[in-house]
């Protein structure tokens, strides 16, 4: 599913393609960004990085970026995990994000959040870890639960309660 419905009807998209563009030029960029769109849909919500960069995100449908708006929440931490439950289900949101930029963000198995996490014991990060729930994630270590190193844990916050519910809707990530 390419977007999370909240029980108010708000749509938070997980893109179908995100990049970062290069490109020095704007009719470069706008051709960049025709191509892309007729491949991963025709919502697509661009920020700027920097002087010569663009983070762009598509998607087919409309809505409010899910990665960005969670970082957004949390105040921009350079590097972040986020993980919550979602209710009557088997479910649950993460969003990832590197060196300022979201790397993954969705909903997913509670039973594979694990997998999407294992790359990170093999890397050197300064997360800021965010939980709500009963997730798969410790953070100390526990038969069959995941756990990051202590060294790539800048801190770790269990929530009182869920942010998903309450999550502001950003018009700065809002697809157009």
């Amino acid at each position: 599913m390419p977007y999370i419905t909240r029980e108010d009807g708000e749509r938070f998209i997980i893109p179908s393609y995100r990049d970062v563009l290069s490109i020095k030029k704007h009719s470069l960029l706008r051709k960049e960004i025709l191509l892309l769109s007729s491949n991963y849909g025709e919502y697509i919500a661009l920020q700027k990085k920097n002087a010569s960069q663009y983070e762009i995100a598509f998607s087919p449908d409309p809505g409010v970026l899910l990665g960005e708006t969670v970082w957004d929440y949390f105040k921009h931490p350079r590097d972040l995990v986020y993980c919550e439950v979602i209710p009557n289900t088997s479910d649950a949101i993460l969003v990832i994000v590197k060196s300022g930029s979201v790397y993954l963000d969705g909903s997913f198995s509670i039973d594979s959040i694990a997998e999407e996490l294992v790359i990170f014991k093999t890397q050197q990060n300064n997360f800021d870890i965010y939980i709500y729930g009963d997730v798969p994630i410790s953070q100390m270590p526990v038969e069959g639960i995941f756990s990051f190193d202590t060294t790539s844990v800048k801190s770790f916050t269990i929530l009182d309660k869920p942010v998903f519910p309450t999550l502001p809707k950003v018009k700065y990530f809002q697809l157009q």
